[in-house]
């Protein structure tokens, strides 16, 4: 009887032992899982946030894109017009300017009237380009819009009479995309 007591005993301790082995592997297992649970939703939010930082930078990649091949017809077109400008070709600058722009050959002159009555010169037959340089440009993609800006140097002809014969003017051209064609909207001087 001793002995199967001693047997039941051990057999309690045994069982009880291993019952709080087993509660104590559960225990540590539970954490275990907590914590790659954790970490994997931490990695999740991580790698959402990485999608979305892809997906801005694809979007800047087609706007650069986007820029690059825009900027090649805006400054072919911008050439036109410099030419024209410069030259006084009043057919040329009527096809490139908009409607709501009009010419008017005055005296030595080819005045731009705008759509307020506001008359700038043009062209003036009294001085002569001597160089350009394009100072840059700037995108709006949110208007799908670009202003170029372009430096002319100018040289009044021996005959005028004024105290500067040498001068610069910058020209800011806006265009816009109409259809798929990019044309001048705008454009102002700076002297």
């Amino acid at each position: 009887m001793k002995k199967l007591l001693l047997l039941v005993i051990c057999s309690l301790t045994l069982l009880t032992a291993c019952s709080q082995k087993a509660d104590l592997y559960e225990s540590q297992l539970t954490e275990e899982k907590l914590k790659f649970t954790e970490e994997i939703n931490e990695k999740e939010e991580n790698i959402e946030q990485l999608k979305q930082k892809i997906s801005q930078l694809n979007v800047q990649i087609n706007d650069l894109n986007k820029e690059r091949e825009d900027i090649i017809s805006i400054s072919n077109i911008s050439m036109d017009f410099i030419k024209a400008q410069t030259t006084g070709d009043y057919s040329t600058l009527q096809g490139l300017l908009p409607e709501k722009f009009s010419l008017i050959e005055k005296d030595n002159e080819l005045l731009l009237i705008d759509e307020n009555d506001i008359d700038n010169s043009i062209f003036d037959k009294e001085k002569t380009l001597i160089g350009l340089e394009y100072r840059g440009y700037h995108y709006d993609s949110k208007d799908n819009t670009y202003i170029l800006f372009i430096a002319e140097y100018y040289e009044y002809n021996e005959d005028v009479d004024v105290e500067f014969k040498e001068f610069l003017q910058v020209v800011n051209l806006e265009f816009i995309d109409n259809g798929g064609r990019w044309q001048i909207e705008s454009f102002d001087f700076d002297i």
